[in-house]
């Protein structure tokens, strides 16, 4: 699915996904980075799936998908010069 409209909703997916996350209040679990608990407890290993869900949804939302969307623009621009269409 390397189309510029598959690219596109990659993008998109990632970061709704962070936006649910974010919503969800999965931020508050990013204070385990420095050592310290959302609630003052120790860190269960769910809080720590938190934490890494909401990192990796981040870099997704932040780093990746605006290359998918750079990228589906490039594809769609090549396509259109060098892909001939049949208008017949």
């Amino acid at each position: 699915m390397l189309t510029p409209s598959g690219l596109v909703a990659r993008a998109v997916t990632g970061i709704v996904v962070y936006v649910i996350l974010h919503l969800l209040g999965f931020r508050a679990y990013m204070t385990m980075l420095s050592g310290t608990s959302p609630t003052g407890e120790p860190c269960t290993y769910i809080d720590s799936v938190k934490m890494v869900a909401y990192l990796l949804s981040y870099l997704l939302a932040t780093i990746a998908a605006p290359m998918l969307l750079i990228a589906a623009g490039v594809l769609a621009l090549l396509q259109r010069k060098f892909i001939p269409r049949d208008d017949h």
